[in-house]
């Protein structure tokens, strides 16, 4: 097989920023550029990568760390301790990580070339060590050119970029096992024709985000070329429902009366399944059928009395009609508005002038508690939460001391219940990722149950 991929995952924004990643397909496409002091393998186990070692002081707030000193850019210069202090301030200058508050580092110190230390404002806990694997905590070559990204760390730097993609080349002194040595990543994500281009060769790899048609299925049932692997990722998509703007009331009616309308729905198509709560079933932080009994009424009562409601949706969601005949059906007029891409969701959520909103997440990894965490974070809120805003953060940060994982679990539970209780989001549908790709690319590498898409693994 040839040694460039030709790959399409999810829209993406033309210029991508490690220090505001607003989406899946940023991610992914910044994950190639950078170094890491850790890595998360594909158990979920804590794995040394620029880190040679590190060691947790007795005051459980300074983390002392050693780097591998063969380690070079993609220019060849060596990787150092003074590139990792340098990257690490940058993110502290900006502010506007989504994945990690770059504040709650409170000073650094550099022994030599190769070690250094950092002492955090408070106790060190899972998180710190988690999110050392994530693209913002990469090593940059140069904070003045930081978003530049032709001289990486990581296993590929970019090379160009057009409209339609993005060019990465692998980087010749990253110790890799990966035969990929061109990579380009079309920003548009699929299009209608993505499974011919799979068959006749002209793609590698791509994500079927609104689902695999049923024409498409029958191609790969037969297909010599194309092969499909389930990992146990996916999103929720929910409605998040305005405190400010809706009274509880209001909110109660519309979540039970958007219930009912989902329920009547056929979703044997494109990969949904119903969603009942945040979390995928089955997966950490569930709610039992014990604990989700009662939890919605058998219909609303409450009229919005001609009231607008200002709903903000994807414009491709499958259940956009839906939502809106189910808000008019409470006396409700609506004024329905469409975002593109997560760049613009986060900035139109933030003017606090929609009552509805259709957000999605990944509930479905290992680390739920985390993703609740990147949801409410401000940079890129994924829920209105108002006056139940300390409540929920306050129980982020029980569950991140806490140790145990049926505590940490229940606490978890208690958070989502928290959430849907008070109608602050209706939970609507699940959609689980599918991967359709060549036969002969081999994904053994990659860990099938949380978000990591790297194509350094083939």
């Amino acid at each position: 097989m040839a040694n460039t991929l030709t790959v399409s995952l999810f829209p993406i924004h033309k210029d991508v920023d490690h220090t505001h990643i607003v989406s899946a397909g940023e991610y992914i496409v910044l994950d190639h550029f950078f170094r890491n002091m850790i890595w998360i393998d594909k158990h979920a186990s804590i794995q040394a990568d620029l880190a040679e070692s590190w060691n947790v002081d007795h005051s459980k707030k300074s983390i002392h760390f050693k780097l591998k000193k063969d380690q070079k850019f993609s220019n060849g210069e060596v990787i150092k301790a003074s590139h990792v202090i340098s990257s690490w301030k940058y993110q502290q200058s900006k502010g506007t990580a989504t994945h990690y508050d770059f504040s709650l580092i409170k000073s650094f110190k550099q022994m030599n070339d190769f070690e250094f230390e950092i002492t955090m404002a408070s106790e060190i806990n899972i998180d710190l060590f988690t999110s050392l694997s994530q693209p913002e905590f990469g090593v940059i070559y140069n904070p003045e050119k930081a978003s530049d990204y032709s001289i990486s760390s990581g296993p590929f730097y970019l090379e160009s970029k057009t409209e339609n993609e993005f060019h990465l080349v692998k980087n010749p002194y990253f110790i890799s096992s990966g035969k990929t040595d061109k990579l380009i990543i079309q920003r548009q994500g699929v299009q209608q024709d993505s499974f011919e281009k799979l068959e006749s060769g002209k793609l590698d790899f791509y994500i079927p985000y609104t689902g695999l048609s049923n024409d498409d299925a029958k191609k790969l049932s037969v297909s010599k070329i194309a092969s499909e692997t389930r990992p146990n990722i996916g999103f929720t998509y929910w409605l998040s429902l305005n405190p400010d703007l809706m009274d509880e009331r209001e909110r109660v009616a519309l979540r039970d009366n958007v219930a009912l309308c989902m329920n009547k729905e056929n979703l044997n198509f494109g990969g949904w399944e119903r969603a009942r709560q945040l979390v995928f079933p089955n997966s950490f932080g569930a709610m039992s059928e014990v604990e989700m009994k009662g939890l919605y009424t058998t219909e609303g009562k409450a009229d919005f009395g001609k009231k607008t409601i200002k709903f903000l949706s994807f414009k491709g969601f499958a259940f956009n009609e839906q939502i809106q005949a189910c808000i008019k059906s409470l006396g409700g007029k609506v004024e329905y508005t469409t975002y593109s891409d997560q760049k613009e969701l986060s900035k139109l959520i933030k003017e606090n002038s929609y009552h509805v909103v259709l957000n999605n997440n990944d509930f479905a990894s290992l680390n739920v508690l985390k993703n609740f965490k990147w949801a409410f974070n401000e940079s890129r809120p994924l829920f209105f939460l108002g006056k139940y805003k300390e409540k929920c953060l306050n129980l982020i940060e029980e569950g991140y001391r806490e140790s145990d994982k049926l505590k940490r679990e229940k606490i978890v539970i208690s958070l989502q219940k928290t959430v849907l209780e008070n109608a602050l989001a209706v939970p609507l549908a699940y959609k689980r990722v599918i991967y359709l790709h060549n036969k002969k690319i081999k994904l053994d590498q990659w860990p099938m149950n949380f978000p990591f898409i790297n194509f350094d693994k083939i």
